[in-house]
């Protein structure tokens, strides 16, 4: 996936405006996937709605991350390769 791929999941996932489609796509271009969640903040050219929603996004991937890493951890599971 592209980063213009990634902005138009997550403005379907937050409901965003056509605005923050565009500031979705140029910070993720500017600071990748994993920047991008690091430093999301009020100084984003978001509304606070809509930080609010990726924030609770970041939550849920990183609970899923745990998750995943302890179920995974000495048991053989291998993560799925990336496309």
């Amino acid at each position: 996936m592209n980063n213009k791929d990634v902005a138009s999941l997550l403005g379907e996932l937050i409901e965003a405006d056509k605005d923050e489609w565009v500031s979705l796509e140029r910070l993720l271009n500017r600071y990748g996937v994993v920047g991008f969640f690091q430093k999301l903040d009020e100084r984003m050219p978001l509304s606070t709605e809509s930080l609010e929603k990726l924030q609770a996004l970041q939550s849920l991937i990183d609970i899923l991350s745990k998750r995943y890493v302890e179920l995974g951890e000495g048991n053989g599971c291998e993560p799925a390769p990336h496309q």
